[in-house]
């Protein structure tokens, strides 16, 4: 992977500066510092960085949550957040966007560099289990008879391809349901019949 990049996204100069030395120090590339939540989404998109330090207040229309969210949602970048503000409706809108990490100012320098370490770990393997699921998802797809995979205990369909009907099921699929088109489980009187 090589020397990580970070993206740090903080308004206030002095601790953008203080923070970009803190995280050069522990080895890792600072690629930007941005002062917006609105070049901190095109310094992302362009660059790419491994890791976005993001302030949640900052200056302009978008704050750090909303940018934040942009970044995540679209580029998959992990995100920790840098911040002051500790509100309970900040925290909670900054959750949503599935941050990696959360950082109090003032910041302990060993604090933030080890809530990035673990970042960029989680981030990392994130990434291995995509691939798996989408190596597996390709498997399955490419299997030209209907397959899945039960739950032992209840029967649900826990994965399924194309060809098994599954991905038109309410997501509460039996392997009954698939087999004999019916949810309830009661016994077919002509199937036993025969």
């Amino acid at each position: 992977m090589g020397v990580p990049r970070i993206l740090v996204v903080e308004d206030e100069t002095v601790v953008a500066r203080s923070v970009s030395r803190c995280l050069e120090t522990a080895g890792y590339h600072v690629v930007a510092r941005e002062r917006s939540g609105k070049k901190a989404i095109q310094t992302a998109e362009l660059m790419r960085p491994d890791l976005v330090l993001m302030d949640i207040v900052l200056q302009g229309e978008i704050d750090g949550i909303e940018a934040a969210d942009w970044i995540r949602s679209r580029l998959n970048l992990p995100i920790v957040y840098l911040t002051a503000y500790e509100s309970k409706e900040l925290v909670e809108r900054a959750k949503l966007t599935d941050p990696y990490g959360y950082v109090s100012k003032p910041f302990s320098p060993n604090v933030l560099v080890r809530t990035i370490d673990i970042a960029l770990y989680k981030s990392k393997a994130d990434r291995k289990t995509r691939q798996q699921q989408a190596f597996l998802t390709h498997v399955l797809e490419s299997l030209g008879h209907p397959f899945y995979v039960i739950d032992a205990e209840n029967y649900h369909v826990i994965v399924g391809n194309s060809a098994s009907g599954i991905e038109n099921s309410s997501g509460d699929a039996t392997c009954y349901a698939l087999v004999y088109g019916r949810a309830d489980g009661a016994t077919d009187r002509i199937f036993l019949a025969l």
